[in-house]
């Protein structure tokens, strides 16, 4: 099902028909039908099926709203009688009878009339469209009778407020009780087509690799280097310029090995130096100067294949009289190397050379911006590759620029969808999209800095600068446990290793108490207990002896409380410890400021 303003699906729609109406003649003539009686023979026999078109508006799939010249000049919406002998079956309903054309509207065998808005429109009569009553589903047939039409419902309703509802349940349940043939759906043109999706490029002589795909039949669509030696390519910005030519690198690169082809690339956005490996790169250039001086030295070495008069037609075919690799001359970006009107362009020396360039082995890719088309196509260059032949692929671009290259009309149109435009016909086709993976050292390039483990053994943060994130604390680490015979740990587990709910690791003797780097600023300096870095000792680190570490004491279960040592000083009750504990009441002395010298 298609609206008027799914265009793409109202064309594919309308082209699925004709290629079946094509299909079903080619079956008649083969199998020699001469009617449809025996056409529906073979149905019974199922051999053949029987599919039926239905169109919701004459106006949406017509000829006269139709974009293509084919679906307006050979559609099967303009032969319903030859339809008809192929045992295809349309049903356009149209608001008014002008919208359909006087000679299509003959060939229609059964008419169906409901109320018109103007009865002087009617085909059957005005004085008899204008008795129909004011009712849905009434009309007038062919031969001027009444008739009401039946609603398409299933549940004996006559309602016609949910009649859209009733007629998606009623089409439901058919759906699903049906277990005959289900009809094909209508086949679209992606809007993203996988360069893997298309096939590898023929084994033949010259390169013949697949661009994309049609959108009539969906089919591959081939450029044969040995027919058409050369290509164009336009596009506004962000088109698919250089991913057709990354697609051409890609065919050179899996069809011929080093030293059977070699690649001149000019590209001053330094976007395919990396699709072109080592071996195959002959020349890489950015910039007018330094392609001048390519393309001289390029048309040196290939002018010396150019046939003489004593190469005759059997070697001028087999291409025996030279060796050597063929030579594919790749330009991105072509109107940044020609420079301004009027100065010469440095592609001129292999202009002469592009005739022959199927038996030279010469074969060019120029890829151009539309901006300025209709000038560029009095360069020397693209007007000859045009003059010769070759066909060109126009991605999308505004309508300012006009028609400037064969019969194609500017259009707006999805990334990756071209016109392929020769010198006869116009084909739309959405060329595949080439993606590489990126390498392990690209995916890490993104990041400012290298990424780093992490101290707990936590994968890098992945933003920012590069840092590692600093994990939350959990409130209780899974890899300690409390000290024995206390309840439960404190939430903050910040403790003095003598205290009996000090937080211990496990397979830890409870009685060891724990010893911690000291905290800065600690005048203790053998048996500082802190346990918390960037803190503070305890106020019981007071009653510690410098030489022994403190000695835990079993929890007096009468005391109600446990008592130890090391908080027996502390001016706050063991069950109630501050979050923070204060600050180490010994502070290293000051040191007294350096004697000046005598």
């Amino acid at each position: 099902m298609a609206t008027r303003l799914e265009r793409d699906r109202v064309l594919r729609t309308v082209e699925e028909l004709t290629q079946l109406l094509e299909q079903r003649e080619q079956l008649f003539t083969s199998r020699g039908l001469e009617s449809m009686a025996a056409y529906r023979a073979l149905r019974a026999d199922g051999t053949i099926d029987d599919p039926s078109a239905m169109c919701s508006s004459w106006s949406t799939a017509g000829p006269r709203s139709a974009r293509t010249t084919r679906t307006s000049n050979s559609g099967s919406w303009n032969s319903p009688r030859a339809a008809c002998r192929s045992g295809c079956t349309s049903s356009p309903p149209a608001v008014r009878w002008s919208e359909v054309r006087p000679r299509l509207r003959d060939m229609l065998g059964t008419k169906l009339e409901l109320r018109l808005g103007d009865s002087m429109e009617s085909e059957v009569g005005s004085r008899a469209a204008a008795g129909v009553p004011h009712r849905p589903g009434r009309g007038l047939t062919s031969s001027g009778h009444h008739f009401p039409s039946a609603l398409p419902r299933l549940d004996s309703s006559s309602r016609t407020d949910d009649l859209t509802a009733a007629t998606k349940a009623a089409v439901a349940e058919i759906d699903t009780f049906w277990t005959g043939p289900r009809a094909p759906g209508v086949r679209l043109l992606p809007t993203r087509l996988d360069a893997r999706r298309l096939p590898a490029p023929a084994d033949t002589r010259d390169l013949k690799f697949c661009v994309g795909w049609d959108e009539q039949r969906l089919a591959p669509v081939w450029h044969d280097f040995g027919a058409t030696p050369h290509l164009l390519v336009y596009g506004d910005g962000e088109t698919g310029k250089t991913n057709a030519l990354r697609l051409a690198i890609r065919a050179i690169t899996t069809r011929y090995r080093p030293e059977e082809a070699r690649i001149l690339l000019a590209d001053p956005g330094r976007g395919l130096l990396k699709d072109v490996p080592e071996e195959y790169r002959v020349g890489y250039v950015v910039d007018s100067d330094a392609l001048g001086k390519l393309a001289d030295s390029a048309a040196v070495s290939v002018a010396k294949r150019q046939p003489g008069t004593d190469v005759s037609p059997e070697q001028l075919e087999k291409r025996d009289w030279w060796t050597g690799p063929l030579l594919f001359v790749l330009v991105d970006d072509y109107d940044l190397f020609s420079g301004a009107p009027g100065t010469p362009s440095p592609m001129l020396p292999l202009v002469p050379l592009l005739a022959q360039g199927a038996h030279i082995g010469l074969h060019m890719i120029v890829a151009r911006s539309t901006s300025g088309a209709m000038r560029s196509v009095m360069d020397p260059l693209i007007r000859r590759m045009w003059e010769l032949g070759n066909p060109a692929l126009l991605f999308s671009y505004p309508k300012e620029e006009g028609k400037f290259i064969g019969e194609a009309k500017p259009r707006t149109l999805p990334a990756g969808r071209a016109q392929l435009v020769t010198r006869r016909t116009v084909q739309l086709v959405q060329t595949g999209l080439v993606t590489a993976a990126p390498s392990p050292q690209e995916h890490d390039d993104h990041r400012r800095t290298p990424a780093r483990p992490d101290r707990r053994g936590l994968p890098p943060h992945r933003g920012g600068t590069g840092r590692p994130r600093r994990p939350r604390r959990p409130r209780h680490h899974p890899r300690l446990r409390p000290a024995a015979g206390a309840a439960a740990p404190h939430r903050r587990g910040t403790r003095h290793p003598g205290h009996p709910w000090t937080l211990q690791r496990l397979g830890e003797d409870p009685s060891t108490p724990r010893r911690l780097p000291r905290a800065p600023g600690c005048a203790t300096a053998t048996s500082c207990t802190c346990v918390r870095p960037r803190r503070r000792c305890p106020p019981c680190t007071s009653t510690t002896s410098p030489t022994a570490s403190p000695t835990p004491s079993a929890p007096d279960p009468a005391a109600g409380a446990p008592t130890s040592p090391a908080n027996s000083a502390s001016p706050w009750p063991a069950w109630r410890w501050p979050r923070s504990p204060p600050r180490c009441s010994a502070r290293a002395p000051a040191r007294s400021p350096p004697r000046p010298p005598e």
